[in-house]
């Protein structure tokens, strides 16, 4: 799949901000329509180190509603944990209507196992018997329940690579690299590039397809993966053309105090009895909910 893909787009920035002035607005506006029909989103981002994953994330933030969404950031999985391994991603899995965007996941850990089997820390881990097909189970899985599951793989050459590394550790040193990397693809680009093209033509399923984007210019990235966010998502909930506040309200006229007569009275006599009854109804419901209270307070002592 990666030969397929030109490395050699470019996109100006003019064109860029051109562009996203409305796609920018449609990212909200998807977002938005998920929540309200209630369909839970997990966006994946894999990609080589130095194709900016991390910006692409923080650009495709500032279009979205903050409050709808987490990101998680898959480093290493605890070698001593006798979990399986799934069980990490399934407790954060989104709630409906909201949005889990992994940067590097359960992908990162299966690379980093089968790229780096030798190490100690994969003696014992469970990562060690996972295999493609489990991965595909579990996405269908995801699918299966309402899930919409959209992969992002970012592509770069070598020379691309290697110049945004080489620039980033000397301008920032070692403040640039991950605290505890699970695997570092310097010097084995053509050894990466086998693993990355295998996984996703093994995984590249057609309820969780991979889209693989040309990452040497920043903007065509970024704009390759905010159309196909939001098109994947307008695709998934068949967003229509957009209703005012207007439209959604219902052609009913509510007029209750219409119904009642102001001067309407009520002899003494009536008023009474009218009181008696509801004050006896109203005295029985507070023996219920004592005697409830009551009860409760035994069965639990």
């Amino acid at each position: 799949m990666l030969a397929k893909i030109d490395l050699t787009q470019k996109l100006s920035k003019k064109e860029y901000n051109k562009i996203m002035k409305g796609l920018g607005e449609r990212l909200g506006l998807a977002q938005r329509a998920a929540r309200d029909a209630n369909r839970p989103i997990i966006i994946v981002f894999e990609g080589w180190r130095g194709s900016r994953r991390s910006a692409v994330i923080n650009d495709m933030m500032q279009h979205m509603d903050a409050r709808g969404f987490n990101v998680h950031s898959t480093v290493r999985m605890d070698t001593h944990s006798n979990q399986p391994f799934f069980t990490s991603f399934w407790n954060n899995l989104p709630a409906d209507g909201h949005i889990a965007v992994y940067h590097r996941s359960w992908y990162y850990l299966k690379n980093d196992c089968d790229m780096n089997h030798e190490h100690d820390h994969h003696k014992h881990s469970v990562v060690k018997d996972m295999t493609f097909a489990h991965i595909n189970a579990f996405e269908k899985v995801l699918t299966d329940d309402n899930y919409i599951v959209l992969k992002y793989f970012l592509h770069v050459s070598q020379e691309t690579q290697e110049k945004r590394l080489d620039k980033q550790e000397k301008t920032l040193g070692k403040a640039w690299r991950d605290i505890n990397p699970a695997y570092d693809e310097a010097g084995r680009y053509k050894e990466f590039y086998k693993q990355y093209d295998t996984m996703l033509e093994a995984t590249n399923r057609p309820n969780a397809p991979w889209h693989v984007v040309a990452a040497d210019d920043p903007e065509v990235a970024k704009l390759s993966v905010f159309t196909s966010i939001v098109e994947s998502i307008e695709k998934a909930i068949e967003i229509g053309p957009q209703v005012t506040p207007e439209e959604k309200r219902p052609n009913v006229k509510f007029d209750e105090l219409s119904k009642y007569d102001p001067n309407k009275e009520m002899d003494k006599q009536t008023y009474e009895k009218e009181l008696i009854k509801y004050q006896t109804k109203l005295k029985k419901y507070e023996i219920k909910k004592s005697n409830f209270h009551f009860k409760t307070t035994l069965e639990n002592s």
